[in-house]
Order: C-alpha cells, then sequence, then structure tokens
C-alpha cells in the first residue's frame, strides 16, 4: 500500500494508515509514547525477537542454569528468565527505532538561525558569507 509523500526533499517520509514512514517502509516516530507503541504493534519484533532469543537464552543459561539442572527453578528462577529475555528485546528494539526518530519538524531549507541559516538535517548550515578577496597568486 502506498502512500502520500510528505515534507519532499526532507527524507521521503510517506503516510501510511495515519502513521508516517520512511520510503523504505519503515516506522517514524518522535515522541517516547508513538516508540512505546511502534514496540507494543510489533513493529520491532521481526528485528528484536531473534537477538532477544539467542542473547536470553545465553543469559538465561549462564544466570539460572545451574537452578534450572537442578530442578529447584521456582517462580523467581523463571521471572529472572523472562527478565532475561524481555531486556535484550528492548535494547534491540531501542536499536531498530533510534534512526528512525524524526528529528526534524521544520521542512528542511527553513530559516532558523539569527545570522539566516538554515537546518538540514541534524545540522545548522550558516547562511553564506562573502569569500573574502583572493590572496596574491603564488
Amino acid at each position: 500500500m502506498t502512500g502520500s509523500v510528505i515534507g519532499a526533499g526532507t527524507g521521503g517520509v510517506e503516510q501510511r494508515d495515519g502513521h508516517p514512514h520512511t520510503g523504505d517502509g519503515r516506522p517514524t516516530w518522535s515522541t517516547p509514547a508513538q516508540a512505546a507503541g511502534l514496540v507494543l504493534r510489533g513493529a520491532t519484533a521481526r528485528t528484536a525477537g531473534p537477538i532477544a532469543v539467542v542473547v536470553g537464552t545465553v543469559l538465561s543459561l549462564v544466570n539460572e542454569g545451574p537452578a534450572l539442572a537442578s530442578g529447584h527453578a521456582g517462580l523467581g528462577v523463571w521471572v529472572r528468565i523472562c527478565v532475561n529475555l524481555a531486556i535484550p528485546f528492548l535494547v534491540a528494539s531501542f536499536g531498530y527505532l533510534a534512526p528512525l526518530r524524526g528529528r526534524d519538524p521544520e521542512p528542511a531549507g527553513t530559516p532558523t538561525g539569527p545570522d539566516g541559516g538554515v537546518r538540514v538535517g541534524l545540522h545548522e548550515v550558516p547562511a553564506e558569507q562573502p569569500e573574502p578577496p583572493p590572496g596574491p597568486a603564488t
């Protein structure tokens, strides 16, 4: 499903189902609540899920292996195993979402600085200054 492009020339952000997406279809976000909503809707699951399974399993075997092997795995052990899976999932989700954060609410090229500079991505580009006169030819 294609959507309309908003902010053409500012990274190609598209609207799909009422939510902004990058040109390659990945969702963008600008508030922590939007990021949490993306995680809860499963937008990060394909990337973060396998990482969480591998890392969480290794952590659980290292930290809870003796209790599991001895057969004395109570509720506390299973809670720690769930945390061992949840933390890598959340970290991998943040890693997936971090570069997709919408940081530029103003369209590129909008004058923002006192010297008339413009905002390009995250950087302020100063207004053009006159070039100094050329020096003596050598």
